[in-house]
This record gives structure tokens, C-alpha cells and sequence, in this order.
């Protein structure tokens, strides 16, 4: 199940008889959704930032040297090969960062995935425990 903040700030639930309050959950419920968009949107800038340098490195290996016995050739290609490593570093390690991102944000999906679970269950028992207390109460009234 994929979960947006949208979703995060759209959902509600149903109250009852001395449920749980409404606004404390919504507010809850805001802050996860305003958390999860903020990574979501640093998810995106670092997709973009690799994609950026991806284009860097591309343009750098369609660079031609110059030719043969040019006085510049050599200093120009070891520039080159020195510019190519760097760049190649240089994303191997926004990607290393990126794919822990990533990750963490999978794990951090899943953790409120299983709170909002957690939180559902809990309401619906509280609920039925309630309801079932004021079904008592009202039998020995009668």
C-alpha cells in the first residue's frame, strides 16, 4: 500500500462515546504527513542532483582529446581522466547516499504504516470495549 501525505492529512476516523481526541490525532496525523512529504521531496532532489551528475559524467566521456602530437593532448587527457574519476566519485557517492535514503524512507513508510494499523486497531477495540460497557449499562437500568 503506497501512502502520501495527502492520504496522512485526508484520513479521519470515526468517534464515539469518549474517544480519543480528535484533535490530537489530527494534528498527529499532520505532522507525519508534513515529515513524510519533506522526505519525500529530498528523495526527489537527490534523484535529480544524480541525474545531473550522470549527465556530467556522460558529457565528459563524449569529449574528444586533441590530436595527436598536439603540445596540450597529454595535459588534456589526464585532466580529462582526472575530471572523470572525480566525477564518477562524486556520484557513486550520492547514489551510496541516495539508495540509504531510500531505504531509510522505506523503513519510515513501513514504521507508519504499521502505527496507522497500530492506531485503527486500538481505536476499533477501544470502540467496541465502549460500546459494549454502555450495552451493560444499559441492561442493568432496565
Amino acid at each position: 500500500m503506497k501512502i502520501t501525505p495527502v492520504d496522512i492529512n485526508n484520513q479521519k476516523f470515526r468517534t464515539r462515546f469518549r474517544g480519543f481526541d480528535v484533535r490530537e490525532v489530527d494534528d498527529f496525523l499532520q505532522a507525519v504527513a508534513g515529515e513524510l512529504e519533506l522526505r519525500l521531496r529530498e528523495n526527489s532532489r537527490l534523484k535529480e542532483r544524480v541525474t545531473e551528475l550522470e549527465s556530467q559524467v556522460e558529457r565528459l566521456n563524449d569529449v574528444t582529446t586533441a590530436p595527436e602530437g598536439d603540445e596540450y593532448s597529454d595535459g588534456a587527457e589526464v585532466m580529462k581522466t582526472s575530471m572523470l574519476r572525480e566525477a564518477e566519485a562524486l556520484t557513486e557517492d550520492i547514489l551510496d547516499r541516495m539508495r540509504v535514503e531510500a531505504d531509510n524512507l522505506e523503513e519510515e513508510i513501513r514504521h507508519l504504516e504499521k502505527t496507522k494499523e497500530h492506531l485503527e486497531t486500538y481505536f476499533e477495540s477501544f470502540l467496541r470495549f465502549n460500546i459494549e460497557l454502555l450495552d451493560t449499562w444499559n441492561k442493568r437500568e432496565t
